[in-house]
């Protein structure tokens, strides 16, 4: 993405909130007024009050195989897994410089307990508007919860600042080119790269019957230091932040973690080579894959 289309997208902005199905405001969000895509998304602090890993009772954003959302009763996750209904998941891969942050799922997980999975991930919520319509866009609703669950997740707690989330439409390669000319430094904001939206009819957790909708984003914080972390004790046991070419293969990570990366390279590697030379693919990988 060029300067100055993403000056022109910072200028030409809309503010909204987010809430749930109680009417609780989830996150403030600004959006283009040039096509309607998020620009933005600030989550308010959250606290896992239940202090349960599973949260059977969520309205979850129920899809067809086309990943669109047509339901118009509410459906909780009990229910839709009960019905074998296919439902959006989010998941995300977070990287500081060439290392990826890799969480340790909690032991009270019913789907592959104490195994290394990717940085944050977990299942669509439906979103309303403060009239209490619902959101009907399934890119929107995919951003905003990758937003919802990495701050759920890995800045938890009502007293802990959430990360402000920066969704990049451009590549990979020119978010990097971008932060590295303008020298970014900022721990407290991750610029969201959407990667690929896509049908899982063999769900690699749990059940391989399972049909799921997958949104996979890639996330990039640019500074000096690590960004500080506050774990959800109820999801997670523990994070690492890892060296991607170090854990492939590795049999205490969970086969999703290991489908996600592979689905992410293939794509970062299609993209570039459609807008840039193969030298450029190459370069771009590199800088997210490699040990170099």
């Amino acid at each position: 993405m060029e300067n100055k289309e993403r000056e022109a997208r910072e200028v030409l902005r809309e503010k909204s909130s987010l809430y749930d199905p109680e009417g609780k405001k989830l996150c403030d969000i600004e959006y283009s007024l040039l096509n309607g895509e998020i620009c933005k998304i600030q989550p308010i602090p959250f606290s896992n009050t239940e202090k349960t890993a599973e949260k059977n009772e969520e309205i979850v954003f129920c899809t067809t195989e086309e990943g669109k959302n047509v339901h118009e009763e509410d459906v909780s996750r009990a229910e839709a897994r009960e019905k074998g209904l296919r439902y959006l998941v989010v998941t995300t891969l977070l990287f500081h410089g060439k290392e990826m942050l890799l969480q340790k799922r909690s032991s009270e997980k019913k789907i592959d307990p104490g195994k290394y999975s990717a940085s944050a991930h977990g299942v669509a919520k439906q979103l309303y508007f403060q009239n209490g319509s619902k959101v009907r866009n399934e890119d929107n609703t995919a951003l905003v919860n990758t937003a919802l669950e990495i701050n759920e997740e890995l800045r938890h707690g009502e007293e802990t600042p959430s990360f402000s989330i920066d969704v990049w439409q451009g590549t990979v390669h020119e978010l990097n080119r971008w932060a590295e000319a303008n020298q970014i430094n900022d721990p407290d904001t991750i610029y969201l790269v959407p990667t690929a939206f896509y049908n899982d009819d063999g769900y690699p957790l749990g059940d391989r019957t399972q049909k799921r909708t997958r949104a996979l984003s890639m996330g990039f914080i640019f500074s000096k230091e690590k960004p500080s972390l506050s774990i959800d004790p109820s999801e997670l046991s523990s994070v690492e932040w890892e060296k991607a070419s170090e854990f492939s293969e590795d049999p205490g990570m969970t086969e999703d973690l290991q489908s996600c990366v592979d689905a992410a390279f293939a794509q970062l590697e299609e993209e570039s080579i459609q807008k840039h030379s193969a030298e450029i693919a190459k370069k771009a990988l590199r800088q997210i894959f490699s040990q170099e």
